[in-house]
């Protein structure tokens, strides 16, 4: 009769939702670093840069200098000097709306990384 451990079945569950998960990890880190270095690219043209992904979005300023870049167009008025939470999430929100109506959707989905999932993660 075979009989089945349920502590070890457990274990070997948990084990491989713990890979599961540093792989996630793993693939994470490589979008954001890959977004960074292509963000980065094109920013360095008006001498902006991105170094952490969690701050350097969150005012969505950096977000709006991607898109008019790669749009070669200015946006429209925006919180240039958000302080508030309220004003940064503004921006971010401004940005994702806007970028559609500058065709840089397009742009962004066939040369760029997928920025809208580091928005929601970091926005």
């Amino acid at each position: 009769m075979d009989m089945k451990d349920p502590y070890n079945e457990s274990f070997d569950d948990d084990m491989e939702a713990e890979r599961d998960l540093a792989e996630d990890a793993q693939w994470k880190k490589i979008q954001q670093n890959t977004f960074t270095r292509w963000a980065n690219e094109h920013l360095k043209t008006i001498d902006r840069s991105i170094n952490n992904l969690e701050t350097d979005l969150s005012d969505g300023l950096r977000l709006i200098a991607l898109i008019e870049v790669l749009s070669q167009k200015r946006m429209p008025k925006f919180n240039k000097r958000p302080t508030f939470r309220s004003q940064k999430l503004e921006n971010v929100s401004f940005s994702t709306k806007h970028d559609m109506s500058y065709d840089v959707f397009e742009l962004l989905q066939t040369k760029g990384p997928n920025y809208y999932t580091l928005t929601l993660d970091y926005g």
